[in-house]
């Protein structure tokens, strides 16, 4: 790992080299790394640069730097110089990444002049990195680390905008080819409820900036969407030629420490009887949604692990009822990371409690391990409607209006979950598509062929 680009060895110089560029956030760089060891693999047998942002003391990316070093050594990483911290909105977070374009461009030209870069690649919140892959001469890909039903919305969301003046939250239907269901406008991120915002604006470019691609890779799988996955492979003049290449999850790391003590307390409790419950690295819930879950758990009976992360930085615990970690034994409450990885892969895990970020839900399906869905923003009510209407491997609570979800919906939909007749079908879909996804990625599968016909395309 280096801070800066470095003079590669003679035998590596003419090898193809590729560069990647992950926007500020873990959940961005997370599968971006698990793209470039697949790209660094023997099979593939790519030279690979990582550049990104180095962590500031203020972010919540602080384990940025020491989930590089995991890296293999196969495997560059360039940190560009600190700038602001940036508060992980999607407005801050692209401006970020834009806000890097002349230390990119300046760290790939020397990578050129000492090696053989063949293609970049950026995640979809740098897609004005555009400007210095042609200026370079360089092949244009984007990755995206999310469905292919969010994918498909963020493609055609440049036609509805030409298309029709009507505020996507009171569009009763959106659905397009190959989607497995149905979503309202009201679905739709915060960035799509104000066609007169800032936040749209930049949306309706990211879109623009998406369709100039010389391709799309996405972190999805033909076994998982298949119906829109052959759809997208197929180049139109409205859309780059879409690659299927996941499920890229993330590694755990040799040695992990649980220093939650998470892994030491599944231990004792019996195969699938534990609802793992997490909203991500940025999500938290309002107090009194908190208080509601709380009791929902409780009156579930059922054994939960549940990662608290409270509004404002607030100590989760204080905002618990009265006595509910007592009366809980069967429960477990932490506030510190947990390895959400080795949690889902614990033989006592039997559901996933999550708010349908994509990351999470890749984890969860190549761990065989049923959901319940919980949006919060973003793309991840388009996750859940695929999820639960679409695909049936997750349930979701009674109320999904975006009101508070009461105690008495969650401990139904929990019990459900984690005992009831209807998780059966769940359960079964989360085992196919383990099994799925894990043959996607092998030499024969779906996945690694997409790769290779994409590596084809740029290495001449």
């Amino acid at each position: 790992m280096t801070s800066s680009a470095e003079t590669q060895p003679a035998h590596e110089a003419m090898r193809p080299h590729v560069v990647l560029f992950a926007s500020p956030g873990m959940g961005h760089l997370i599968p971006m790394t698990e793209l470039a060891r697949m790209l660094a693999s023997p099979l593939l047998n790519l030279a690979v640069t990582i550049i990104t942002k180095a962590p500031t003391l203020s972010s919540s990316e602080n384990d940025k730097e020491s989930f590089c070093s995991s890296l293999p050594s196969s495997v560059n990483v360039v940190f560009l110089p600190k700038t602001d911290p940036c508060d992980n909105s999607f407005t801050e977070v692209f401006l970020s990444a834009s806000s890097s374009l002349p230390a990119l461009r300046e760290t790939i030209r020397s990578l050129k002049s000492s090696t053989k870069v063949v293609a970049l690649i950026v995640d979809f919140l740098s897609v004005d990195t555009i400007d210095v892959a042609r200026e370079l001469d360089l092949p244009f890909f984007v990755f995206g680390p999310l469905s292919l039903m969010a994918l498909s919305f963020l493609l055609n969301s440049p036609v509805i905008d030409r298309e029709t003046t009507m505020e996507f939250c009171d569009m009763p239907v959106i659905k397009f080819p190959g989607w497995c269901t149905e979503i309202h406008g009201i679905d739709l991120g915060a960035a799509y409820q104000d066609r007169k915002s800032e936040s749209y604006r930049m949306a309706l470019h990211m879109a623009n900036q998406i369709l100039k691609a010389d391709g799309i890779l996405c972190n999805s799988f033909y076994e998982l969407e298949p119906g829109l996955a052959s759809i997208l492979k197929d180049k139109e003049p409205n859309h780059p030629l879409v690659y299927t290449i996941g499920p890229l999850v993330r590694s755990i790391p040799n040695q992990q420490l649980d220093s939650s003590g998470c892994i030491d307390w599944l231990n004792h409790r019996p195969n699938d009887s534990v609802l793992f419950v997490s909203f991500g690295s940025e999500g938290t819930l309002s107090s009194e949604q908190i208080t509601e879950l709380a009791w929902g758990l409780e009156l579930s009976q059922q054994h939960f692990l549940w990662v608290v992360r409270c509004p404002n930085g607030s100590s989760g615990t204080k905002l618990l009822p009265e006595g509910f970690i007592e009366r809980n034994k069967g429960g477990l409450v932490v506030q510190s990371w947990v390895s959400q990885t080795e949690i889902l892969g614990h033989k006592s895990t039997g559901g996933f409690l999550t708010h349908c970020g994509w990351n999470s839900v890749l984890e969860s399906i190549m761990n065989g391990v049923p959901m319940i869905a919980w949006p919060l923003f973003a793309e991840q009510s388009i996750n859940a409607k695929m999820l639960v209407n679409g695909i049936g491997v997750a349930l979701r609570p009674g109320v999904q209006d975006g009101s508070i979800v009461p105690r008495d919906a969650i401990a139904t939909v929990v019990r459900e979950l984690m005992q009831g007749k209807g998780s059966r079908d769940a359960r079964k879909t989360a085992l196919e598509l383990k099994a799925a996804g894990g043959k996607a990625l092998s030499e024969d599968g779906s996945s690694f062929k997409n790769l290779s016909e994409w590596k084809k395309s740029i290495v001449i």
